[in-house]
């Protein structure tokens, strides 16, 4: 398996790698951490639900904004580009593995730090809405490509006899990686 950042470099080095390899080869997976996580919860037998992407789910929120707590947010004239910081927020706390419920303690024990109470205010507004996001998630039966790797984690660290091991992992730009698609790519490695 060879593990790359993103769709776009991932396809490139896919068909550059089939162009150019002489020999045959039992299986050629040219993935994203996201693809990865599916390959590992596919061969554990889990079905997996649909993921949706940041532009659905900005559309998301902006179609259910009303169900959100924003008074101590800037709208600045642009409620989607609000909220489009905010997926950008929460897709970088599930890339580092940090869930809700983690970010809601974190919030919630910043009032006995000192910060400023503004700043406090905003971070504990935005764990709510990080929880609202994650409760339309599961309102819709979908999931994002977070909770994918995530997911992928907790099964292959309660079945290590039953994952599968790639007999050689290879990591196109591993300083690009996050905790999260870096950890996943230990877990499923073999010895390689």
């Amino acid at each position: 398996v060879l593990l790359v950042p993103t769709p776009a470099r991932a396809e490139a080095l896919r068909v550059r790698l089939e162009r150019e390899l002489e020999r045959g080869y039992e299986e050629l997976l040219v993935v994203t951490p996201p693809e990865l996580a599916g390959v590992v919860l596919r061969e554990e037998g889990g079905s997996l639900q649909p993921t949706l992407a940041a532009g659905d789910r900005l559309a998301m929120l902006v179609e259910r904004i009303d169900e959100l707590s924003l008074q101590h947010h800037d709208i600045g004239g642009s409620a989607g580009a609000l909220l489009g910081g905010f997926i950008r927020k929460i897709d970088r706390l599930k890339a580092e593995l940090i869930g809700v419920e983690e970010y809601l303690a974190w919030a919630a024990a910043l009032g006995e730090s000192g910060i400023d109470a503004a700043e406090v205010a905003i971070e504990r507004e935005f764990a709510e809405v990080y929880r609202a996001h994650e409760r339309m998630l599961a309102d819709a039966g979908t999931r994002d490509d977070g909770d994918l790797i995530r997911l992928a984690l907790r099964v292959a660290g309660e079945r290590p006899a039953a994952r599968r091991s790639f007999e050689h992992v290879l990591i196109d730009d591993a300083h690009e990686l996050d905790l999260g698609p870096a950890s996943l790519a230990r877990a499923v490695a073999g010895r390689g």
